[in-house]
């Protein structure tokens, strides 16, 4: 049953950019982030048979609102791996953070996700969000080890 009140809403999208603010303290001088959203997808090949997700969507329109610059990556939009998918778009441009989500059925594209930006050149920030996270925070976190979690 969705939640129909505006002010959870309000709270958790609140929430989420008093915790990018905190990241921004804490790793960067800049006002400005660039941020990369990545939607795990369950194939390598192009397919457009999937959820469309509102979280990510929502997420990202708030941080456009607040003046980030806000890239999204899709992966069912696109031929090959996670780590193909992921390093052509981290090449061409250094993003300061990378945040991924789902459910637990998404756990090994999301794996691979925070291992890719772990292990990449220009070490972004990862974050970890979504239903898996939320609904068992602790044992994600630990097997997936983000740099941070929204819950």
């Amino acid at each position: 049953m969705p939640i129909k009140d505006k002010h959870f809403y309000k709270l958790f999208f609140t929430r989420i950019n008093m915790d990018l603010k905190e990241i921004q303290k804490e790793h960067y001088n800049h006002l400005k982030m660039d941020i990369l959203l990545v939607f795990p997808a369950q194939t390598k090949k192009i397919t457009y048979k999937y959820t469309f997700p509102i979280g990510l969507a929502s997420i990202s329109a708030i941080l456009k609102k607040q003046g980030h610059n806000v890239d999204c990556l899709n992966m069912y939009h696109y031929n090959g791996t996670v780590e193909e998918k992921l390093k052509k778009w981290m090449d061409r441009k250094k993003y300061d953070v990378v945040g991924t989500g789902g459910y637990a059925i998404d756990f090994d594209p999301i794996r691979k996700i925070i291992e890719f930006t772990k292990n990449h050149k220009t070490k972004p920030i990862s974050i970890l969000g979504g239903i898996m996270v939320t609904t068992e925070p602790e044992v994600t976190f630990k097997l997936l080890n983000p740099d941070y979690a929204v819950i």
